[in-house]
């Protein structure tokens, strides 16, 4: 797989990196306002201390380029008391209307996986939401 993703203009090429996508991620779970966390797919917390340390932010997602566009799998616990429906739609929403905007193509796919709820600590589960765009 790419590590980055092309898009050719009249001016030359643009090139779109895991890292945008994972900014582009980061912004739409930051919207829930301490409600949804990114982990990685045991649970860990990828909280906001490992983003100031500037850790790369890649590191709990699965972010792949290929010529149809990009296919994003994250990985998420969700604060007790929230509704998973609505934060796995909007998130989904939200990160599809961001790479649109940026890259300027729909995702290929994108899978929301919830690894768990969290209160006072984090109680393992696992659903998995994912959209696969593209050709009918």
């Amino acid at each position: 797989m790419a590590e980055s993703y092309s898009i050719k203009t009249e001016r030359g090429n643009i090139l779109i990196t895991k890292k945008v996508i994972a900014r582009i991620v980061v912004d739409a779970v930051d919207k829930f306002e301490g409600k949804v966390f990114i982990t990685n797919q045991n649970g860990k917390l990828f909280g906001a201390f490992s983003r100031l340390g500037g850790l790369d932010e890649t590191i709990n997602m699965e972010i792949n380029f290929s010529e149809k566009g990009v296919d994003i799998r994250l990985f998420i616990v969700v604060r007790f008391g929230t509704s998973i429906g609505m934060v796995t739609t909007q998130l989904m929403d939200d990160i599809q209307a961001g790479v649109n905007r940026v890259m300027g193509i729909e995702t290929n796919s994108l899978t929301v996986v919830l690894v768990g709820t969290i209160s006072r600590t984090i109680a393992m589960k696992y659903m998995e939401g994912r959209r696969k765009y593209g050709l009918k």
